[in-house]
């Protein structure tokens, strides 16, 4: 009768195996357990601090100011217009400069081969110093050559409408496009209001039904930066 079970030579090979295993690990012990490799830290920003600009030049500040077409948004003197006013500005230069290194299309953006840091530094500085007597006349009298119309642009940054819907209502991650619209002002008035209590903004006290009647006419025609409404 055969018997069944493992041959003499298997049983050598599998001894031998355990063995070399038994070995192994082992020399395993013996050996130190190299620490993790961990992923190098993320670069920070350079501080503020380290922004190295000279005394401001304010008489190139204002011309850098006319060079870089700021004064088609923001007016000659920074009085405001198709954009918000900045003459006089508060805020302080770091958050400026961070704004025109970052600034999201089509808000134009420069890098430092277009506007050095020491430029950008007197147009800061040039801004700050603007009288913001003589720049409150300029504005009123630009809106006096619009023979009673006003830019729609001027509305719709005033009132904010820019920060969700972008500079040109083109739209953002956060709110739709509303450049031509095609359904009733009535209709588009009371979806907006009846969004008052999550976006203050839209709500009759903040902007007057007229004013709303009348952007809402400069949107559907194209929400044109020149535009009036």
């Amino acid at each position: 009768m055969k018997k069944h079970g493992l041959s003499f030579g298997a049983t050598s090979l599998i001894t031998l195996a355990l063995l070399l295993v038994t070995l192994l690990f082992s020399a395993c012990g013996d050996q130190p357990i190299a620490p993790m490799a961990t992923a190098p830290p993320p670069d920070t920003p350079t501080p503020a601090s380290t922004i190295n600009v000279s005394a401001p030049d304010l008489s190139r500040g204002r011309q850098v100011y006319l060079d870089k077409q700021c004064a088609i948004c923001h007016g000659d003197l920074g009085q405001g217009g198709v954009a918000p006013p900045i003459a006089g500005l508060t805020t302080p230069f770091e958050s400026f400069l961070h704004i025109q290194r970052t600034a999201i299309p089509p808000k134009p953006r420069f890098n430092r081969s277009e506007l050095t840091d020491q430029d950008a530094y007197n147009i800061y500085a040039w801004l700050q110093s603007v009288d913001l007597q003589e720049a409150d006349v300029a504005s009123r009298v630009e809106i006096e050559l619009a023979e009673g119309e006003i830019l729609g642009m001027s509305v719709w940054t005033t009132h904010g409408c820019d920060k969700c819907h972008g500079a040109f209502a083109q739209g953002s991650a956060n709110a739709p496009a509303l450049a031509e619209l095609s359904f009733p002002f009535e209709m588009e008035r009371a979806k907006m209001r009846q969004t008052g209590d999550e976006i203050p903004e839209h709500r009759a006290e903040y902007i007057r039904d007229d004013i709303l009647r009348r952007l809402y006419k400069w949107l559907q025609e194209g929400a044109h930066p020149l535009g009036g409404c």
